[in-house]
């Protein structure tokens, strides 16, 4: 439609710091062209038109800016027009076409409805990308939240048995407690009321505690431990 014989497409890359235009489509470019695909935000006259946000156009290039090759041998094209990938003012990227023939004013505004309408696409996608990475990272979270709550809620559970294991023991204990209290009330009842003698003694033999009726032999009044 604009007669032209070389273009390519140079996107913004701001996937990190390192900010720069990348080459991502292009037409009849020689190899060395091929091989800068890689563009400063102000470097040439591509990064000049990010910058500036402006077209840019040229009826005569430099000799080793461009240049066509085909069986008919090398020649360099007229003209040359750089159109910012802008929509409303945010800038995408950049677009440059060359021609044998100098662009009609006509032309120059179907590039820049093409270049607004690409620009609407790249932001289309980026946003579905973002939104996309943002809906997985929110799921990957919601995972882990939930692991989490897993992980807690075993916990708690295992807590509550353990809890409820210790007051099974505290209830043990005071039974064994209450028991004991118990038959040191009937022992001490027994060795106060029983005439016969009755006694305790150690592991080397030592008396530790007797009957009322043996306190008189160890010069005690009543039944008593003995130390």
């Amino acid at each position: 439609y604009v007669d032209a014989i070389q273009g390519g497409i140079f996107v913004l890359n701001d996937d990190n710091d390192d900010k720069y235009l990348e080459m991502t489509a292009c037409f009849a470019y020689n190899r060395r062209k091929m091989q800068q695909k890689r563009v400063e935000l102000e470097e040439g006259l591509i990064g000049r038109c990010f910058f500036e946000r402006q077209p840019i156009l040229l009826k005569e290039m430099p000799n080793d800016y461009l240049e066509i090759t085909s069986g008919l041998g090398q020649e360099n094209p007229r003209n040359l027009l750089l159109v910012p990938l802008k929509l409303n003012e945010e800038v995408n990227g950049v677009i440059e076409i060359a021609s044998f023939k100098e662009f009609e004013e006509y032309q120059i505004q179907f590039i820049e409805k093409i270049a607004e309408s690409i620009s609407s696409t790249i932001t289309s996608v980026r946003v579905n990308e973002r939104t996309s990475a943002l809906l997985e990272r929110s799921q990957v979270q919601a995972e882990q939240m939930a692991s989490q709550e897993e992980e807690m809620r075993q916990n708690l559970e295992e807590l509550q048995a353990t809890q409820e294991e210790l007051e099974k023991r505290a209830r043990e204990n005071d039974n064994i407690t209450k028991a004991l209290e118990k038959e040191k009330y009937l022992l001490d009842a027994l060795l106060s009321s029983i005439p016969d003698f009755i006694y305790f003694k150690d592991e080397e033999c030592k008396f530790i505690r007797v009957s009322e009726s043996m306190a008189p032999l160890f010069k005690v009044g009543c039944a008593a431990e003995l130390v």
